[in-house]
């Protein structure tokens, strides 16, 4: 089927309706103030069917039922639990969570999202650490990571002595924390391991610096806080691989035109995906295209999922389909040349 430059550009809406991922270089904070996190709050962000904002925990450290529970640091009954502690996978993978602000982003785009953090500075260089923003901060600059791991300083919120017991301004340094893993000796059983984590996988490192670039959330870190956002299954899976959980990807708008360069994005996920394609490898002009298995059509608009004809114009159609154009007479001089521009699963070619 052949469209008109018209129709081209009415659809192309619908195929831009993709998430942009967050991607770029940041710093790393820590802390640990034990009060309700911020994306516990409902209405946060747009959720995938059955999850939920955040989970919180009662002053036992028992999970709470009502989402709209103020925050123990205010007087109410809501805390951060103990699960959101950081854990290694093995010797250079660790998940976690944190409080993040990513530059273009806001709370709409952070929370429950995943982020794959490369470290870039200290002993732990090289190693990778996977979190969940379960929480954002005033206080926070563009790109930072605000590690949450106990016994890391309460900073300006100190729900600890409530829950916990712990001293009124928390354990060690308001900012920062302790300064020796023999305090972690003192803390509650269910805080001992994040802790230790600190001086072991985490080397006891200080606020190293790191490269960052979201995905899709592992299910051992959602599993805890029941947290899932609706787009999360556009975000790509994380480079590092993991033995306790599974990803699942869907890409993201991609563009193959020549001699026209491809554009990047920076800014965090705002949308859901439209579509849960497979990657397929990007296109050149050609006069002629394999042909593979197609994807399925149910996400794609009735007007272009049919196969267009060997004509010379615009079409667009599923990117697995054959597509031809025509092949030149004998008496021309030169092939058609065309761009082809990869967008999702769909793809669009624009004769020069």
């Amino acid at each position: 089927m052949q469209l008109s430059t018209k129709a081209l550009l009415a659809l192309l809406p619908y195929f831009l309706h993709v998430n942009a991922q967050a991607s770029g270089s940041g710093t790393t904070t820590r802390y640990w103030d034990c009060c309700k996190p911020s994306c516990a709050w409902p209405g946060k962000v747009n959720l995938a069917a059955g999850a939920n904002a955040v989970q919180t925990c009662d002053i036992k450290d028992q999970p709470l039922s009502n989402p709209n529970a103020s925050s123990g640091c205010t007087g109410g009954d809501a805390y951060q639990c103990s699960n959101e502690s950081p854990w290694a996978v093995n010797d250079n993978l660790a998940y976690g969570y944190a409080a993040v602000n990513i530059v273009g982003g806001s709370e709409a785009s952070w929370c429950c999202a995943c982020y794959e953090l490369t470290f870039t500075s200290g002993p732990v260089s090289g190693k990778k650490m996977i979190v969940q923003a379960t929480n954002t901060g005033s206080d926070l600059a563009g790109n930072q990571f605000d590690l949450s791991i106990p016994g890391g300083g309460v900073g300006i919120f100190n729900g600890c002595t409530q829950e916990w017991g712990a001293p009124s301004s928390g354990w060690g340094a308001q900012y920062g924390g302790i300064s020796d893993q023999s305090a972690c000796d003192g803390f509650p059983e269910a805080l001992k391991a994040g802790c230790n984590w600190r001086y072991g996988w985490f080397m006891g490192a200080d606020n190293p610096t790191v490269s960052f670039t979201q995905v899709a959330c592992p299910a051992a870190l959602t599993a805890n806080t029941g947290c899932i956002r609706a787009d999360d299954s556009g975000a790509p899976a994380p480079a590092s691989a993991s033995p306790v959980a599974s990803y699942s990807a869907s890409p993201v708008a991609s563009y193959s035109a020549s001699p026209v360069a491809s554009p990047s994005s920076s800014s965090a996920a705002k949308e859901p995906a439209p579509t849960t394609y497979s990657p397929q490898p990007e296109p050149v002009a050609t006069t002629s295209s394999a042909a593979a298995q197609a994807p399925s059509s149910s996400s794609l608009p009735a007007a272009v999922t049919s196969a267009p004809s060997a004509s010379g114009g615009i079409f667009l159609q599923p990117q697995a389909s054959t597509i031809t154009t025509p092949v030149p007479s004998s008496t021309t001089s030169a092939a058609l040349e065309v761009v082809t521009v990869t967008i999702d699963a769909c793809e669009a070619q624009y004769p020069l």
